[in-house]
């Protein structure tokens, strides 16, 4: 098979080789022997430059893959039992799915072998292959990040799908999530209105433009949220997303000075207050939106468990 295919490093915690980052994240089902003669022969390249195998990623780098074959095996894709999402609501139109976090939606790219949200749906939705406008993502309307788990929207015809892409380019579904930040948060309740644009220097981060003669490129994103519980060096907080841009609540809470616990990418270098928390601390817990059949729904999702130890560790304030 042949392909022409981009990928973008995600932003990674420790330098990794490149023909390791391969095998571990592009070619499972490669050997690393294969992989390095291609990146020899000049038909992996990054930032558009033959290098070498041992050449060293730091994230937020494009790597192009030229016109080439590998061999690989068909491979079913395995789904440990805490990956499996739950079907909460079903009807002709639409499904509602509860995401567990360390699950991403949808693969990454090309060559990505672990289960994915949609692997998971077409497996048992086989006709949502035909829904949508992207084939490398069919039937995914919204999104959420990998380690945020939670509610959404998954249609079940092309005119679903239209209707519920109309209703967030318009704001008319409401999602409520639940964030445990670091810090006390003094006001009970606000709004969070910077605008948000890429990171010069991290090309797979967003940031918060506190300045209005620094917009550029940015993009105009709004955040209500209100103060839930105040715990010994945490807030637990509802946020409520306005719009709809790609870290939205995680950007606008790091930049008032009160990220979300486990936040590894906005929430700086202080250590979360001892806690075994291996995730993002952010859950898609509400959704509300009117259906194609003119139903006014709600949907709501309990906190998962490991969330749920978490603040059975924290001393609530007084």
């Amino acid at each position: 098979m042949i392909e022409e295919k981009i990928i973008i490093v995600e932003n990674l915690e420790n330098p990794q080789r490149l023909d390791k980052y391969l095998k571990e994240n592009v070619f499972k089902d490669v050997s690393r022997q294969e992989i390095v003669s291609l990146i020899k022969e000049g038909k992996i390249l990054v930032n558009h430059q033959r290098i070498k195998p041992a050449k060293r990623l730091f994230g937020g780098e494009t790597i192009q893959l030229i016109d080439f074959s590998v061999k690989r095996e068909e491979k079913d894709i395995i789904f440990p039992l805490e990956l499996i999402p739950k079907i909460v609501y079903e009807n002709q139109d639409f499904l509602i799915v509860d995401k567990p976090s360390g699950l991403v939606v949808y693969p990454p790219n090309p060559r990505y072998q672990g289960p994915s949200l949609l692997s998971f749906l077409l497996d048992k939705y086989p006709f949502l292959k035909e829904i949508g406008e992207d084939k490398n993502r069919p039937a995914i309307v919204h999104r959420l990040d990998k380690e945020t788990s939670g509610l959404m929207i998954i249609p079940k015809s092309n005119p679903a799908y239209f209707y519920f892409k109309n209703l967030f380019q318009e704001r008319k579904i409401e999602k409520r999530y639940l964030v445990l930040v670091k810090g006390k948060i003094p006001k009970k309740e606000g709004i969070i209105n910077f605008p948000i644009g890429w990171s010069k220097t991290q090309r797979l981060k967003k940031k918060a433009v506190l300045n209005s003669s620094q917009k550029g490129k940015s993009k105009e994103a709004e955040t209500y949220f209100r103060v839930l519980t105040y715990y010994d060096g945490a807030t637990l907080i509802e946020a409520i997303p306005k719009t709809g841009r790609t870290h939205q609540i995680r950007v606008h809470l790091a930049a008032i000075g009160f990220p979300a616990i486990g936040d590894k990418i906005y929430g700086g270098k202080k250590k979360d207050l001892k806690l075994k928390l291996p995730r993002l601390f952010l859950h898609a817990h509400q959704l509300k939106f009117r259906g194609p059949d003119n139903i006014n729904y709600e949907f709501e999702s309990p906190l998962p468990e490991d969330l749920k130890k978490i603040l059975e560790e924290l001393k609530k304030e007084e």
